[in-house]
């Protein structure tokens, strides 16, 4: 028996001679040696902001055995070069994507498009004191930190991002205001001083 140790795929012709000196040509064909680590192209279903969830993609060069990290990966039966897993927040991981020769190599993921939080809001009064009686309209004003959708009977700014509304009369009452996107915050207006 002849033995040789390959490292790397290779096609050659080897000449074997017995002792008497017949020779044989044999063709050594291997090809099943990979010390290529996988890459993947990561994917994302949606681009824009949103308040729903966002469903990541890993595009391989070549079939997967694994695919870890802090999230839940799949490795899709079907075609085993691609694996997915859903985000329900932002989030940044690095993912260790592994090949059928147990090659192994890192994707970074980053996830930050998802939104499910209502706007932050502040409310001010035209009146610097709210506790001194007085015979006069109050101007309120909601301010939130990203663009908001009008409410009715309120007035919305042409940045979109306040809203104000005059009261003749006391009131207290809970607005609800939503961004862009569909997530809200509610506010409390309190006005006691109006005579």
């Amino acid at each position: 028996a002849i033995e040789k140790s390959y490292e790397e795929n290779v096609i050659e012709d080897v000449v074997i001679k017995d002792v008497i000196g017949n020779e044989k040509v044999v063709t050594v064909n291997i090809q099943n040696i990979d010390k290529v680590a996988p890459k993947a192209e990561v994917q994302f279903d949606v681009t824009k902001v949103t308040n729903g969830n966002v469903v990541v993609t890993l595009l391989a060069n070549e079939a997967l055995k694994s695919v870890s990290g802090t999230s839940e990966w799949t490795i899709d039966p079907e075609d085993n070069t691609k694996a997915t897993a859903t985000f329900e927040n932002n989030a940044e991981e690095v993912v260790t994507i592994t090949d059928l020769a147990g090659n192994e190599a890192e994707v970074p993921v980053k996830v930050s498009n998802i939104d499910k939080q209502g706007p932050e809001l502040k409310v001010s009064y035209s009146e610097e004191d709210m506790t001194t009686m007085i015979n006069r309209d109050i101007t309120v004003t909601i301010t939130a930190n990203e663009k908001i959708k009008p409410v009715e009977g309120w007035t919305i700014s042409e940045d979109e991002l306040s809203l104000t509304k005059v009261f003749g009369e006391n009131i207290s009452t809970t607005i609800t205001v939503e961004d862009l996107l569909g997530n809200a915050s509610s506010i409390d207006i309190n006005i006691a001083n109006i005579d």
